[in-house]
């Protein structure tokens, strides 16, 4: 079901891939317009507009686990949904957030 008229939504797409219990790579909403989200919320309503949202990518696991973030500037439109993606390549992060209609990257970057 859409969101309602005037709020859109922004999910963080977490990404899990598991070896085992090998935790392979993650992307989450750490902050929208300077709030702390808690690490259990998955489903963020907020205004039509600029928004300010940082995404935090981990990737790796044991020694080689990386954590990172990314700061993007959304412009949320009513009545879209967008998703959360990142990942960590060679040491540097990506994060890009998709209208999920479409698609399309609204935000950021995704690796080539």
């Amino acid at each position: 079901m859409p969101p309602p008229v005037g709020v859109a939504l922004l999910e963080p797409k977490n990404v899990q891939d598991f070896l085992g219990t090998a935790f392979l790579g993650t992307a989450s909403i750490g902050e929208v317009d300077g709030q702390n989200l808690a690490s259990t919320e998955h489903k963020v309503e907020m205004s039509p507009g600029e928004h300010t949202v940082k995404i935090y990518v981990t990737s790796g696991y044991g020694a080689k686990h990386l954590v990172s973030s990314k700061t993007l500037m959304l412009t949320a439109k009513a009545s879209h949904s967008y998703r959360v993606n990142g990942t960590i390549i060679d040491g540097y992060p990506y994060a890009w957030i998709t209208d999920e209609k479409d698609g399309h990257i609204v935000a950021g970057k995704k690796p080539n």
